[in-house]
């Protein structure tokens, strides 16, 4: 099933985008889910969080946060299509799986057995004027790095 996401105005006036569907699954705990896909504009949760979730209007909405997977996620921008994949490529080596919307835009989950300074290493080495990232969730794992 999909959770919905109302996003932040800024966002979604950058993007055009409005709100985000995550795919989540049920949990044993009522209204809970758990997110099995990697947000590319939502901001504060992440792969494997767990959240809440209220039926309106045919979907489910979310309400909070209950669960940190303690998972991180970045978002990236480029215009370099070549880029795209390089960086996927360099990122699942060590040990981040990533997710590719409108060609580019790339959702990187970091696990948080991943130090989040070796994502930033990699990120940096593109960042001059090749391509953009942004921390959309970071864990207290990853923040106490």
């Amino acid at each position: 099933m999909k959770i919905a996401f109302r996003l932040d105005p800024e966002i979604a006036e950058q993007t055009g985008v409005h709100v985000e569907s995550v795919w989540g699954a049920d949990t044993s705990a009522p209204d809970t889910y758990r997110l099995c896909s990697i947000p590319f504009l939502v901001t504060g949760v992440s792969l494997g969080d767990e959240v809440r979730a209220e039926r309106s209007d045919d979907r489910l909405w979310f309400s909070r946060k209950v669960k940190d997977a303690g998972n991180s996620t970045v978002a990236i921008w480029t215009e370099d299509a070549e880029l795209v994949e390089t960086v996927r490529d360099e990122l699942r080596r060590i040990g981040c799986e990533s997710e590719l919307w409108r060609q580019r835009m790339v959702s990187a989950n970091v696990p948080a057995h991943v130090s989040i300074g070796d994502v930033w290493e990699v990120l940096n080495k593109y960042s001059e004027d090749r391509l953009t990232y942004w921390e959309r969730s970071i864990s207290a794992v990853h923040e106490e790095e």
